[in-house]
């Protein structure tokens, strides 16, 4: 604690601050890394349009099919997308690892309109089968 006589903006005070700042974020201040075009063919990667590959993940969730040992929310799934370490962004010249914050995000903005077309889709089939069933 600071005494009543210190300074508003004294050294104690700015070394208790920085080391409660990178406790909280300790990631904050790893580099990225930047690969070639010729290092990202030689790993199993996705780059480019990915919509069609968080659409697939996301009717997985819809469906239930997802298991994760905590509960089934968006982030959890961002989170096992985002180990798989497949998914590549251009930046610079290069190639980076696509962070998790931006899955989150792109999943979270396709999520409704997936949802709603995935369930449109499962109700058409479904009205299709009785349809059949009902000829024989």
């Amino acid at each position: 604690m600071k005494s009543k006589n210190a300074k508003k903006g004294s050294k104690n005070d700015k070394v208790k601050r920085n080391v409660q700042t990178m406790k909280k974020a300790p990631g904050k201040h790893s580099k990225e890394e930047i690969i070639s075009e010729e290092e990202l063919d030689n790993r199993i990667a996705i780059d480019g349009d990915i919509r069609l590959y968080f659409t697939m993940y996301l009717k997985i969730f819809i469906d239930g099919h997802f298991r994760h040992p905590k509960k089934k929310k968006l982030i959890n799934l961002a989170q096992y997308i985002y180990d798989q370490k497949v998914l590549y962004i251009h930046k610079h010249g290069g190639y980076k690892l696509m962070e998790l914050s931006s899955i989150h995000a792109e999943l979270g903005a396709l999520k409704k309109p997936v949802e709603e077309e995935y369930m449109k889709e499962k109700k058409e089939k479904k009205e299709q089968a009785e349809k059949v069933k009902s000829k024989y």
